[in-house]
């Protein structure tokens, strides 16, 4: 009986360890990704990335009072939320725009 419950501490902790990634993106990227969500379609968020560069003429989100306006409000409302953390996860949800309903498809680039 002892054995069994030393198996079945070893799995809840393995189930602990596998969702702690998905608890931190649930708390910490939530709300910037609710928010790109609720204020852009995905097209709109296929022509934006974070820093405007690319060989696809993407627009930089990071200049817009838009995303200022997504960082103020995360950091005013979660102690935890840093700058880093909002910017790889708003980053992350721009990036698949494109293959998302609406997003328009990755566009091949074609050298002439």
């Amino acid at each position: 009986m002892a054995a069994m419950d030393g198996h079945f501490k070893i799995l809840v902790n393995a189930i602990i360890l596998l969702l702690l990634p998905v608890v931190f993106f649930v708390l910490f990227a939530s709300i910037a990704t609710r928010l790109l969500i609720t204020l852009f379609t995905n097209a709109l968020m296929a022509k934006f990335n974070m820093k405007g560069k690319g060989k696809q003429g993407k627009r930089s989100l990071e200049k817009t009072k838009v995303y200022g306006a997504i960082k103020d409000g995360n950091m005013n409302g979660d102690e935890a939320a840093t700058e880093d953390i909002i910017r790889i996860h708003a980053a992350e949800h721009l990036k698949h725009a494109p293959q998302r309903s609406g997003g328009g498809g990755h566009k091949a680039i074609t050298q002439d």
